[in-house]
């Protein structure tokens, strides 16, 4: 027990420096639950109970099956509703929040903030919380809503892009006021499309980011140990250029 304890300092300081790849493989797995709870109707505790029995992890099985906790064997549709709530609010954060960041960027339009969310714990954490609402009632409908809506909200942005256009133009060769007027919609109405976009690469990403780097790992051409030395030898060369020689400039 003391021993446990004592681990427990150099757990959390392994967890700190690799949370983004333990992370990684949890939202893994969670799209995976969540691919099969859309197509199948299962619910992951199922799904996980299928993969525990194959691998004979029958004790593991038996309990997400049959002795799992009210929590987990019981649906709540409450708590499905809340975060399927929850779940939109977060993709939409990652919509607007970065574009808000960048509001008056206008000579970057496409915002490195925008780029930042390839990889981000919050597209991970999109998967996380419809695994566990798949858990606690069926998701097909809602996603099926947000498809729409999403869809009609692109055709909506760009037809109004199509007809800022136009006026763009004809008013540009008129010297009109209304070139000044069209062009902080039509940046916004870009940028949203921009933003959608990135979001939804972003969730995608999180989803096959293990297996693309296990692919990474499988196609590396140099070794751990030597990507080590060389680290090694490089940053010994950087203390020995770094160190005072006590000679004047001049």
């Amino acid at each position: 027990m003391l021993d446990a304890m004592r681990s427990i300092p150099e757990t959390l300081k392994n967890w700190s420096e690799s949370r983004d790849l333990v992370y990684g493989v949890v939202a893994s797995i969670a799209a995976f639950l969540v691919v099969i709870a859309v197509t199948t109707g299962s619910r992951p505790t199922d799904s996980l109970a299928v993969v525990a029995h194959g691998f004979g992890l029958s004790s593991l099985s038996e309990w997400l099956t049959e002795t799992a906790p009210p929590f987990v064997a019981a649906r709540a549709p409450g708590v499905h509703e809340v975060l399927l709530v929850a779940t939109s609010l977060l993709f939409t954060f990652m919509i607007f929040v970065p574009l808000l960041r960048n509001l008056h960027a206008d000579s970057n339009v496409f915002t490195e903030s925008c780029l930042r969310l390839i990889g981000s714990p919050a597209a991970a954490t999109v998967w996380v919380l419809l695994a566990v609402a798949a858990q606690h009632g069926d998701i097909t409908p809602m996603l099926a809503r947000w498809a729409q809506a999403s869809f009609a909200i692109l055709l909506s942005l760009i037809g109004g892009l199509f007809a800022a256009g136009i006026l763009y133009l004809l008013a540009h060769r008129r010297e009109s006021e209304v070139v000044r007027v069209l062009r902080w919609p039509a940046v916004v109405m870009w940028r949203a499309c921009y933003g959608g976009l990135l979001a939804f690469l972003a969730v995608m990403f999180a989803a096959i980011a293990l297996p693309l780097s296990f692919l990474g790992w499988f196609a590396d051409l140099e070794s751990d140990h030597s990507r080590k030395a060389r680290a090694a030898r490089a940053k010994e060369r950087a203390a020995h250029g770094s160190r005072p020689t006590g000679a004047s400039a001049t």
